[in-house]
């Protein structure tokens, strides 16, 4: 069994976040260009993908057609930006990565705002490159909690 020490660790996270950025820039460029065959691309072959609304695929194909849906219904003429929040070397080849992703389209412009959501990525280093091994996106929710409000009972005293 070999150990991996804090230094290797530290190494395999910065080379990777480089890998793992060019990745999403790959991933932009497609989207930004309506290119959902592009974006299916970013993908291993057997990767898959749960949309924002629970539906989960496997594979480039299944892929490229569920986003080809979704872009009809939702992201027609959208763009995307997208950052890393934070990369982890979680094994030989494989990183867990947390993104943060913006998406603006000519409707949602009007309103002069973006959907903003978190990516939460398993990607995988092969053939020189990162791939999406599994990419599940997320909102963040913050409830606001009123001062007598009990939190471990669901609500305030009597």
């Amino acid at each position: 069994m070999t150990l991996t020490c804090d230094k290797d660790l530290a190494t395999a996270n910065s080379s990777a976040r480089e890998g793992i950025e060019q990745l999403l820039d790959r991933f932009a460029a497609s989207w930004n260009e309506g290119d959902t065959d592009g974006i299916a691309l970013c993908f291993t072959g057997d990767g898959d993908l749960q949309s924002t609304e629970g539906e989960l695929v496997r594979g480039r194909e299944a892929i490229a057609a569920m986003l080809r849906e979704e872009w009809q219904r939702f992201f027609l003429g959208s763009r995307a930006a997208i950052a890393i929040t934070s990369v982890r070397s979680v094994s030989l080849g494989f990183a867990f990565v947390d993104a943060a992703m913006s998406i603006s389209s000519a409707q949602v412009a009007q309103d002069s705002q973006a959907l903003s959501m978190r990516i939460v990525i398993l990607a995988k280093f092969f053939d020189t490159s990162w791939w999406f091994e599994a990419v599940r996106p997320y909102v963040l929710y913050v409830k606001t909690i009123a001062k007598d409000e009990d939190v471990c009972n669901g609500g305030s005293e009597d």
